[in-house]
């Protein structure tokens, strides 16, 4: 989603002539983390196509929406190999965290220096900017930070605090990985649940692993949650739009070790939902404990039940965190903002 505002901006680096080459190495969620002779043969053309198009056009710059991290790092280290032979000057944008963990292996550290010495490089956050970058004594050219954004839809007003419906509709979206929190959130709710508090929750994403997408069917069976609980499949653009603006709080429960600035958090924020978050990546600089959202520590499904809750018995505490969250959001990182920092960035980068 990122790649695509960026590329078909009409005002990052506008009068510039772009080319695009899209590494799209899984097709489907169930190709991801998983080797494949389909995926060995579509790194050989992309490596031809990605060669070719830049002998073709001989670009002033490269922006490289870059994996720092895992498989995906080793990938992209190829790719970067074969720009760099070019000696054209790269602009990376990171998306993704973990280098500082990563560097402790022989091959990571051997690498990074490579790659971001004399670099530019784009990062989300300042606080791993300094974490992953500069504490490690990497050398890039500059640096920048960015905030992802999202695209823009259209937000219907507040719901009234004063709602008379005895329960609220609780909403996850993300793929059914377990590092994403799910098994943690339903086994908050089941706290929830036994205590009275009505709620409805449901869910969306794509299924990666059905062994764990069984496991969640069977929390909620066993959790006594079949009423209250509905697992959907994934949701995209309009329908997306509706489930977000249908809801009374989002929840977002990862304990991803490589979670960073989650746009689907900045849909939440858009949408002007409260919000009960877990404090990982960037997410203390998206959102601040209590006054955007409600932050608990990863994998605590305690603190979890307790800050939902806090939210659940309190509209107005609702209503404030809502509406501070959609200021927030368009103040900081909606798509004008998004686009008037990345312009900046390519006109510095171009010269």
């Amino acid at each position: 989603m990122l790649n695509e505002i960026v590329y078909h901006s009409s005002k990052i680096a506008a009068g510039h002539e772009k080319y695009l080459v899209r590494i799209d190495m899984s097709r489907d969620l169930k190709e991801i983390r998983r080797f494949s002779l389909n995926k060995l043969l579509r790194m050989i053309h992309l490596s031809l196509r990605l060669w070719r198009t830049v002998r073709k056009t001989r670009p002033d710059l490269i922006y490289f929406s870059f994996m720092p991290v895992g498989k995906g790092f080793l990938r992209d280290a190829w790719f970067f190999f074969l720009i760099k032979r070019h000696g054209k000057r790269i602009l990376l944008h990171l998306n993704n965290r973990g280098i500082d963990r990563y560097r402790k292996r022989l091959l990571y550290r051997t690498l990074y220096p490579y790659i971001f010495n004399r670099s530019l490089v784009i990062h989300v956050s300042q606080r791993l900017m300094e974490q992953e970058i500069l504490d490690q004594r990497l050398r890039p050219l500059r640096t920048f930070v960015v905030s992802n954004t999202v695209r823009p839809f259209t937000v219907r007003k507040g719901k009234n605090v004063r709602d008379p419906r005895p329960w609220l509709r609780f909403l996850f979206i993300s793929n059914y990985l377990k590092e994403k929190g799910l098994g943690v959130l339903l086994e908050a709710l089941r706290h929830l649940h036994d205590k009275g508090i009505g709620f409805r929750l449901d869910t969306y994403g794509s299924v990666h692993d059905p062994l764990v997408f069984r496991r969640y069917q069977e929390q909620v069976r066993e959790g006594g949650l079949r009423s209250v609980v509905q697992l959907h499949g994934p949701v995209f653009g309009t329908e997306k739009e509706r489930v977000l603006m249908d809801a009374d709080l989002f929840i977002f429960p990862s304990f991803f070790q490589e979670e960073c600035f989650p746009l689907v958090l900045l849909e939440a924020m858009q949408a002007g939902l409260p919000i009960v978050a877990t404090s990982i990546g960037a997410v203390p600089e998206m959102v601040k404990n209590e006054q955007e959202a409600l932050l608990v520590k990863p994998g605590d499904s305690i603190a979890l039940a307790q800050a939902l809750e806090k939210i659940s018995l309190s509209a107005p505490l609702r209503y404030n965190l809502g509406e501070n969250a959609k200021k927030r959001f368009e103040k900081e990182f909606s798509l004008p903002v998004f686009e008037k920092k990345m312009e900046h960035i390519f006109s510095v980068s171009l010269k």
